[in-house]
């Protein structure tokens, strides 16, 4: 029992020795301070100059015109396609002025058709695009708001079959 107990006073002596050389001076090591940045120092207030004014380069008088020029870009193929549409609405327009319904009707026909293709082609101004088209739809209905009127106004018809005849003509 005694060599029981000297191994239990050892192991209890070292257990405290280890706890108490652990609880003793605590100083942060070196090795934690390395990762942290420096502290900043504050900055001296200096005055910035302005810079120097620079000349422009010499060498550019005697270059050719043709390397100063900006080159010419030709503008998306949908914004062509709607300079086309606007002219169709336009001579639509005309034409409806001129109570020619059936060449009006064929132009703005043609007019929305434009604005549906430049629409796939992705214009280059999206916003516009869609503001324009929209204007041109609701012009052309109230261009059509006449034909309607007239249809509309009609006495109703005694059967149904004389009705269908006149919706969908």
């Amino acid at each position: 029992m005694a060599n029981r107990t000297r191994r239990c006073l050892y192991i209890f002596i070292a257990s405290v020795i280890l706890a108490l050389s652990g609880c003793g001076y605590n100083q942060q090591s070196r090795f934690q301070t390395a990762f942290l940045p420096s502290t900043p120092h504050p900055a001296a207030a200096s005055e910035v100059a302005e810079p120097p004014s620079l000349e422009p380069n010499p060498y550019l008088r005697d270059a050719p015109a043709i390397l100063t020029q900006r080159p010419l870009v030709a503008p998306p193929e949908a914004d062509y396609l709607m300079q086309k549409a606007d002219q169709a609405f336009q001579r639509g327009k005309k034409f409806y002025q001129a109570n020619e319904i059936e060449r009006a009707r064929a132009e703005f026909d043609s007019a929305i058709d434009w604005m549906l293709e430049a629409s796939a082609k992705s214009p280059s101004d999206r916003q516009a695009f869609e503001a324009r088209l929209e204007e041109m739809v609701d012009s052309i209905h109230r261009y059509d708001l006449p034909d309607w009127a007239r249809v509309l106004t009609w006495t109703k018809p005694t059967s149904r079959r004389r009705r269908s005849k006149i919706f969908c003509r």
